[in-house]
């Protein structure tokens, strides 16, 4: 544990330095949810934290302890909900809104047409300036399949993913993802 503390010294002290707009996209005025969490995994590769990973999926539960892990691809679902594409910017509503308790302010992204899947992206900023947490709500329906998916994701503590689905021949399933860092 002491042998990587002069490491995880190093990283916060890099985090902290970052720019005020991690993960912004100014040409775009969005949040780049792709480019941030491509960082994210960049530096959890470099400090090679332990994490539990939690699974439940239709009711039974699954934890596990992994020492290496494979950030971009443990990112993947993160990535795929990129709002940050420029033929999109009349495609959300933007409002940022005073912060409660921790967080300074948050910036929320909301689709105007409901068939966007990626629905509500919520960033929440500490009152350093800093990305404190976000939240992402995306939703997909079609004629045989309604699925949803919530995914909550706090820098260098973990991750929450929530999925239901519902297939018209085969029923609903529900699974739940949980990574804490350790």
């Amino acid at each position: 544990m002491f042998r990587r503390t002069p490491y995880l010294l190093l990283a916060l002290f890099l985090y902290s330095c970052a720019g005020k707009k991690d993960g912004a996209n100014t040409s775009a005025a969005f949040f780049d949810i792709s480019g941030f969490m491509n960082e994210q995994a960049s530096l959890l590769e470099f400090l090679q934290p332990a994490i539990r990973k939690t699974v439940i999926a239709n009711g039974i539960t699954e934890t596990l302890k992994l020492h290496t892990t494979d950030w971009h691809r443990e990112f993947a679902p993160f990535r795929e909900c990129d709002i940050s594409n420029p033929l999109w910017k009349e495609s959300y509503a933007i409002d940022t809104v005073a912060g409660a308790q921790d967080e300074a302010y948050t910036i929320t992204y909301t689709a105007k047409d409901s068939s966007f899947p990626v629905r509500n992206v919520k960033i929440y900023y500490g009152s350093n300036e800093k990305i404190s947490r976000f939240h992402i709500e995306q939703r997909i329906k079609n004629g045989f399949c309604f699925s949803s998916r919530e995914l909550d994701y706090i820098p260098l503590r973990g991750y929450l993913l929530t999925s239901s689905r519902h297939i018209a021949i085969a029923g609903e399933s529900r699974y739940e993802i949980r990574a804490e860092l350790e």
